[in-house]
């Protein structure tokens, strides 16, 4: 029964996870609204907010056989999503020149002095007629916040690459570059990449993906950089990266790439601070703005911001089996928009 003076409108995004053309779509014939709040991260006020990067690395697949006694990997998939960080990712190898129980024995060996050293890895070791079946097993999070988790896939690539040590082929030479280039590190320090914000905080790097086509072996890998490195200086940095792998290896690598830029807004600005009202004086807190790494509807529309709706200390579930929101969340969700409703309609 409260009469608003101002429209107020209900965008509701369709397109977020694969084409991004919802938003560009409706702002064609639509303009855009004074000021937009989106319900898509946390509370109390998202201002800022990285640039989404991902690189897709092939190698076509050669079919000379191999030469030497040893491992061979004959296919190697993980991940299904360039924002989420894998919990799963399984290898097949070939024995060529060994015996299965040979085969065996090596993979067992070298687990186990690779789980000694890498904290909460988790490998199992199947044989499958001829063919020997390792898997990785981590914690799936969203790939803006991959120290969350645990990246099953870059387990199993820098297992392969340094303690099994395969055979050459394409999914070797692509573990060897993922092992080399990225590893364990989530700040992008071997890529040449890195890079730190006061507000908006570190780059950050996932590797997220692993398939196998007939034709081609890919890997992907995301990144999240702040505002004060342009994607231009990010592309230069790789190029030099992917230029030395190939002249070492003799590779060609087929590159296929996208950085969008952070998206900054002024924490002490008048929309940003009468967020921080409203969140304030409902829970009775005293919270500041703040940035994250993911990217939201905030980037496609104009003069917005991100307010909710998880809590400022719950685990961000977003991207993860089973997601969900609690109760206690969700009324404290209709406390606060219900203000916010009546705050700027008024």
């Amino acid at each position: 029964g409260i009469p608003l003076k101002k429209k107020i409108l209900l965008l509701v995004g369709t397109d977020e996870e694969s084409a991004n053309e919802d938003v560009s779509t409706y702002l064609k014939t639509h303009s855009a609204p004074d000021q937009t709040i989106v319900v898509d991260s946390n509370y109390p006020v998202v201002c800022a907010e990285k640039g989404w990067g991902g690189f897709w690395l092939q190698l076509a697949r050669d079919s000379t056989p191999p030469e030497g006694k040893g491992l061979l990997i004959s296919d190697l998939r993980s991940g299904f999503s360039p924002s989420i960080v894998p919990e799963k990712a399984t290898a097949k190898l070939v024995p060529i020149g060994l015996s299965t129980a040979e085969s065996r024995a090596i993979l067992e060996s070298t687990r186990d002095a690779f789980v000694k050293k890498r904290h909460g890895g988790r490998l199992s070791i199947e044989v499958l007629n001829d063919t020997l079946v390792v898997r990785a097993f981590g914690k799936s999070v969203h790939s803006s916040r991959p120290e969350t988790g645990h990246n099953a896939l870059m387990d199993l690539l820098v297992y392969l690459d340094s303690e099994v040590k395969p055979l050459r082929n394409e999914f070797a030479l692509m573990a060897r570059f993922a092992a080399t280039y990225i590893g364990f590190e989530l700040h992008g320090h071997s890529l040449g990449i890195a890079y730190h914000d006061e507000f908006m905080g570190d780059v950050t790097v996932a590797g997220d993906m692993f398939h196998a086509a007939d034709s081609a072996v890919t890997f992907m890998f995301n990144i999240r950089i702040p505002r004060g490195i342009e994607p231009a200086t990010v592309e230069d940095s790789l190029s030099v990266r992917f230029q030395e792998f190939n002249d070492e290896h003799g590779t060609e690598l087929a590159i296929t790439s996208y950085i969008g830029s952070a998206l900054y807004n002024d924490p002490n600005s008048p929309f940003v601070q009468r967020l921080l009202g409203i969140y304030n004086s409902v829970t009775g807190e005293n919270r500041k703005a703040q940035s994250i790494g993911g990217g939201t509807y905030a980037q496609r529309i104009p003069n917005a911001v991100v307010f909710g709706p998880a809590m400022p200390d719950e685990d961000y579930l977003g991207h993860q089996p089973n997601e969900y929101i609690k109760i206690s969340t969700l009324v404290r969700n209709i406390e606060i928009l219900t203000h916010t409703l009546v705050e700027f309609g008024m």
